[in-house]
């Protein structure tokens, strides 16, 4: 089997989420204009409840699985490549599973805690996501494993392409649908509206949560384009036929395989923890700002939408800004996924020389991406907000917002695939330790600056930028640590 090096297998993931992001705008921009910055806020709010039972749930199960088949290649018992892989599907499903039912139980009370009935819907719409998200981990995970990351790179792309046209269509028909309607009744779901910019803001709802639609059927599109290049192309088939006779239990396999996917799970969890920060502490630091100076925001309020607050409208400026910063990280994430089964390869086989090479790369590549975007986010964010979002209500919180997140996307960029590489070093449980710290310095920032009306958003944004420059000192401490740590093991007594 050929394997792909940590260089050709990140220009293959490479070239894939280039294809994702481009489809994301093409999803992102359109999306956007439908559904109004305080759309936009529904579904924000319903995806970062997502997104933390997704971190508790499947972020850290694909590098486990990854890890594991590595290892296991490594040692030559690729027999046991395929016990792992039906064992990891078995419990993933039910990881999944979970999942789906904990963010259908929890979505009453979370829409309670953050004063936001509205986006209950939209929950709904997404919780199947986490169990298609489970399966598909598994099936990347071992395909990532053995060093293939076509496979990986080709359902993001399928993943990307259900989700532009369901999530656009599916909301576009929603609001189509809705407008036929009042046009004819007058009313809309039941409910009497004096024009149809105030049925409007009824039905933005229901929209948000059919774009939220969108996402599970494009998951539900990934995992089956992973199943079939599974079937048709297993990346272990030239080795079955050597294959000895497995050494480990699937218990065992399983038990090893949940220990490195813990770590990795409270990683991603800690790292959500930041989206549910701001989601609790930005409307109400918001709404003590605006009450402490209301002159400095009546130029917003006056563009307020019948019925829409102003910590609506901050808020879904807030997570319009963070997507661009996301987009940052979610490339140089792909370098740390490339070098993770080779670090692990490379530190089973105690060489710290192939470590350093490998390592260097992930840097060096992830500062290549990294600093040109963090200039353009800090520099052209007026340009960029254009271009991505239009001028519509808030667009200039937008590109504000932007420009104080750059250091903060810089530095997360940097730190992201240092995360995978602590994983390779055998010190998954770092980034946890890091990530909490981040956090608590995240929390504390969001509470004591966004009250301040001088400041509002923005001090969400320096809280941000604080807490990732906190995380990548330390990572990049620990990662000198550990390899210092290895050539020591290496280099003989004297």
């Amino acid at each position: 089997m050929k394997r792909q090096s940590i260089v050709s297998g990140a220009m293959v993931l490479g070239v894939g989420m280039l294809l994702v992001k481009l489809l994301g705008l093409l999803c992102k921009i359109p999306l956007s204009r439908i559904l109004g910055t305080a759309g936009m806020g529904y579904f924000s709010a319903s995806y970062t409840l997502f997104t933390a039972v997704y971190g508790l749930t499947v972020t850290g199960l694909t590098g486990a699985a990854s890890q594991c088949t590595a290892s296991l290649m490594t040692q030559g018992r690729y027999g046991d490549c395929k016990k792992l892989l039906s064992g990891s599907i078995k419990w993933y499903s039910l990881a999944g599973l979970a999942g789906c039912l904990l963010l259908l139980g929890l979505a009453p009370v979370f829409c309670t805690l953050i004063h936001s009935p509205k986006s209950q819907p939209g929950l709904w719409m997404i919780a199947p996501a986490v169990l298609f998200s489970c399966l598909a981990a598994a099936l990347r995970g071992h395909f990532e494993g053995t060093r293939n990351m076509t496979p990986t790179s080709l359902s993001q792309v399928a993943e990307a392409g259900v989700k532009l046209i369901c999530s656009v269509g599916l909301s576009m028909v929603v609001l189509w649908w809705g407008k036929r309607e009042y046009a004819r009744t007058g009313q809309i779901l039941g409910q009497t509206a004096a024009s149809w910019e105030e049925a409007q803001a009824i039905l933005l709802p229901w929209a948000s949560a059919a774009a939220l639609l969108g996402i599970t059927l494009s998951t539900l599109a990934g995992t089956l384009v992973l199943a079939l290049l599974l079937k048709h192309q297993p990346p272990v088939t030239s080795f079955l036929a050597q294959q000895a006779p497995p050494t480990l239990s699937s218990r065992q396999q399983i038990r090893r395989l949940w220990k490195l996917a813990l770590p990795i799970t409270f990683s991603s969890v800690i790292t959500s923890v930041t989206s549910l920060i701001d989601l609790f502490t930005i409307p109400s630091g918001v709404r003590r700002a605006a009450a402490a100076a209301p002159q400095l925001y009546l130029s917003l309020m006056q563009t307020l939408e019948p019925g829409q607050q102003l910590s609506e409208l901050l808020y879904g400026a807030y997570t319009m800004a963070l997507a661009v910063f996301h987009l940052v990280p979610s490339f140089t994430g792909l370098l740390g996924k490339t070098a993770l089964p080779a670090l692990t390869e490379s530190r089973m086989g105690q060489n710290p020389n192939s470590v350093g090479r490998q390592l260097k790369l992930v840097v060096g590549f992830s500062a290549l991406l990294c600093l040109p975007a963090g200039l353009a986010m800090g520099f052209a964010s007026p340009l960029m907000t254009h271009i991505l979002y239009g001028v519509q209500d808030g667009w200039q919180v937008i590109a504000q917002t932007m420009a104080l997140l750059a250091p903060g996307a810089v530095c997360c960029g940097l730190a992201v695939p240092l995360y995978s590489v602590l994983q390779g070093l055998g010190r998954a449980d770092l980034p946890v330790w890091f990530l909490l710290v981040g956090s608590g310095v995240k929390l504390a920032g969001n509470l004591v600056l966004i009250p301040l009306p001088q400041l509002g958003l923005a001090g969400a944004a320096i809280a941000t930028d604080v807490c990732y420059a906190l995380v990548l000192g330390c990572c990049f401490w620990a990662v000198w640590r550990e390899k210092r740590k290895l050539e020591t093991k290496k280099s003989p007594t004297r």
